[in-house]
């Protein structure tokens, strides 16, 4: 079984993109945090208590997600095959999405299906609806979780290889066989210094924005102002991601990314 170091892809996701800088993070900001800053804008503002009003602004989560699966497909090709140049980065990007929705999809509904019956199970035990929720919430994120790190090498393996969404999930199951411990300390990892990394700039921009524009209210500069902010964050997030499992792939393929 290939060893896997996450140090190793660690130090190679920050030189990468110390180095390829000027190439992903104009893909990121143009695939991933103008669409969700848009998408946020529309988002009608929720009542405590009360779920969102639906309404037409729903449409936008189809071109959104279809816009961040390209930036993460060019992100991720840049990372595997450097010398290439946006252009072809996000032609090959879109035509690789076809395969890599197909396979979400599928990874969808496989979860549902293993997850419905455990929740059912978890409401017919006759416990309080809170004590239900709580119980319920936790099996479907333990499900949620084990799922994704098994299959947390989708992008990069509908990147490289010639594969159709089964092959995909197939090929990414095999990689990350044997691998799972140090894969979710990784996600984990990053989660947790992405969450405090995100709360500390929105934290520090948010109070200075307020300063200058006032508080943030739907629609004012303040709230755009706000919005950007946020959505650059995740853009940056999203790079550093994107470009670390992609060094993992290519770690646990020896280097090979035949077929790109």
């Amino acid at each position: 079984m290939t060893t896997l170091s996450i140090s190793q892809a660690w130090n190679e996701t920050t030189a990468f993109v110390k180095r390829e800088a000027g190439l992903l993070f104009p893909i990121a900001l143009a695939f991933l945090a103008v669409p969700t800053i848009i998408l946020q804008f529309v988002t009608p503002q929720s009542v405590p208590g009360q779920p969102v009003e639906g309404g037409p602004w729903l449409w936008l989560f189809i071109p959104v997600i279809v816009a961040t699966m390209i930036g993460s497909l060019s992100i991720t090709t840049l990372a595997i095959r450097p010398a290439q140049s946006v252009g072809d980065a996000i032609g090959h990007a879109l035509k690789r999405l076809l395969p890599i929705l197909l396979a979400v999809l599928i990874l969808s509904a496989v979860t549902l299906l293993i997850a419905v019956p455990a929740l059912l199970v978890i409401f017919a035990l006759g416990l309080t609806s809170e004590t239900a929720m709580l119980f319920g919430g936790l099996v479907f994120l333990a499900i949620f979780t084990f799922i994704w790190i098994r299959v947390i090498l989708m992008t990069p393996v509908a990147v490289a290889e010639p594969v159709g969404a089964g092959g995909i999930l197939r090929r990414s199951w095999a990689l990350t066989r044997g691998h799972f411990s140090p894969l979710i300390m990784f996600a984990t990892v990053i989660a947790i210094v992405a969450v405090v990394a995100f709360l500390a700039i929105t934290l520090v921009f948010g109070s200075l924005i307020a300063l200058v524009a006032g508080p943030p209210e739907k629609g004012n500069v303040s709230f755009v102002l706000s919005l950007v902010v946020s959505g650059i964050a995740s853009a940056v997030f999203s790079v550093y991601f994107q470009v670390a499992v992609a060094r993992i792939y290519v770690q646990l393929t020896g280097g090979s990314t035949s077929g790109m």
